[in-house]
């Protein structure tokens, strides 16, 4: 069935957030949005999904053919209710009224499907950010929904999962399953052959062929990295991680280069944010770990936290208080070199449209905008060693690498070490100094790194 929207507004809190002109989705095909970071477009899918206004805000307008729906968000913790991937399928195919009796097959298949046999009976808070979005997949289709909605779904995936997924998608959407996609990297969605559209807060216009080609179709490129030839911040020495039901990696050694920009890069799952949790204690390993010469288990939690940042997957996580303007003046409160905020302050809130967001809760910004306070958040504190998991979720490609020249600018200015670990290439490559890869339980820096241009309207 055709979905029809109808002359759609949506307010929240007095403030009109999408009036849209009447909008068609043809059933059984592909729908990709495009469009800044805070433009509304996971609000649009949350209004088609009947979650708004039923949980937030106003909305005038008619929608049609919205049934049967199923949707991943951009951040999958949100959405889970039990403890573990094999409960959480349960717990769906309960709701959907499969017997007992046929549950743990059709687990067997998804779990199949979406490479999750060996993580069903892991905790949650033990699966990577990529992890769990396999899950938050596995668990939508789970309800044999007709319309699947998915909001920058695969941004925590590395290619080859990626892949995988687009391939599982393939096979739906020739069964007849409707899909419409909000991203900011159209390109993974190619093999998909989707209807793109560009959506702002008063406009929805489907692009021209010449436009979609171009977004989906990015060129490739290959960035050149130097090796690193001493001057060391943080030394790994034969470091092993575990987790309950395997090894990520055993007896490696590797150094992070100081006072520069590394970027980090490895299959999901592979073990890179295991790596930030071992850095702050959070997780046993054998082998040890120095930070400037210092080993990281003999300092208390306060030092630790002082001395090493962690910019998390989820920005939300982050948030302590509860206006931008607080958060923000929290981090200058402990900030290693406050000074050079209080001189950058004003032009830098003016380039990331913030000033006009100072008031509004962090918790009623779009997924981009918190993902901008959050790093802005960091960037204020300096400490000597930060690391950025998948900091660029969320944010248009201007967006995206104007974050990106703050960032350098930033640890060109505080000399701090910066990590940035993403499956989100194109914004870090103008900015690294190398490239280190974890890649089959083995660590190594690289020369050369191929990756996609960012993709262009």
């Amino acid at each position: 069935m055709t979905i029809q929207l109808t002359n759609l507004t949506f307010t929240d809190r007095q403030r009109t957030i999408l009036q849209l002109p009447p909008i068609e989705f043809a059933s059984g095909q592909t729908h990709l949005i495009i469009g800044n970071s805070g433009a509304g477009k996971s609000t649009f899918l949350k209004i088609i999904a009947n979650l708004y206004p039923k949980y937030r805000g106003q909305l005038t307008g008619t929608i049609t053919g919205n049934d049967h729906v199923a949707m991943v968000f951009q951040h999958p913790g949100l959405q889970f209710t039990m403890d573990t991937p094999r409960h959480e399928l349960n717990f769906v195919l309960m709701n959907q009224g499969v017997p007992p009796s046929q549950q743990a097959e059709q687990i067997t298949t998804l779990a199949t499907k979406f490479g999750l046999t060996n993580h069903l009976d892991q905790p949650f808070t033990t699966l990577s950010g990529g992890e769990q979005q396999l899950v938050a997949l596995a668990t939508a289709m789970a309800m044999q929904p007709k319309i699947l909605l998915l909001d920058e779904a695969l941004a925590s995936l590395d290619v080859s999962h990626q892949t995988q997924i687009i391939q599982q998608l393939q096979t739906l959407q020739q069964a007849g399953l409707t899909i419409i996609i909000a991203d900011h990297e159209p390109a993974i969605y190619q093999a998909l052959h989707p209807n793109v559209y560009e959506l702002q807060a008063t406009n929805f216009r489907k692009l021209t062929p010449a436009e979609t080609n171009a977004c989906l179709h990015p060129q490739l490129d290959t960035a050149t990295f130097s090796l690193p030839t001493g001057n060391e911040s943080l030394t790994a020495t034969d470091l092993t991680i575990q987790t309950s039901s395997q090894t990520l990696y055993e007896h490696q050694s590797f150094s992070l280069p100081s006072h520069a920009i590394t970027l980090l890069t490895g299959p999901s799952g592979s073990g890179k944010t295991s790596f930030l949790k071992a850095c702050f204690q959070l997780i046993p390993y054998t082998g040890q770990l120095n930070f400037q010469g210092h080993d990281l288990t003999k300092w208390r939690r306060k030092r630790l936290t002082y001395q090493l940042g962690w910019g998390f997957q989820q920005a939300a996580d982050q948030f302590i208080q509860i206006t931008v303007a607080q958060e923000l003046a929290v981090s200058l409160k402990h900030s290693h070199q406050p000074t050079l905020w209080q001189a950058h302050q004003a032009d830098i809130l003016q380039q990331l449209r913030l000033t006009e967001l100072l008031d509004r809760s962090v918790y009623t910004l779009s997924g981009g905008q918190q993902k901008i306070v959050q790093i802005l958040s960091l960037l204020i504190l300096a400490p000597p060693l930060l690391f950025l998991d998948e900091p660029f979720v969320g944010l248009d490609p201007a967006i995206a690498q104007q974050i990106a020249n703050l960032i350098q600018t930033w640890q060109q200015l505080t000399k701090m070490t910066i990590i940035i670990i993403s499956h989100r290439i194109a914004p870090v490559i103008p900015i690294a100094d190398y490239h280190l890869t974890l890649h089959q339980q083995q660590w190594s820096f690289t020369e050369e790194l191929t990756y996609e241009t960012q993709s262009t309207i």
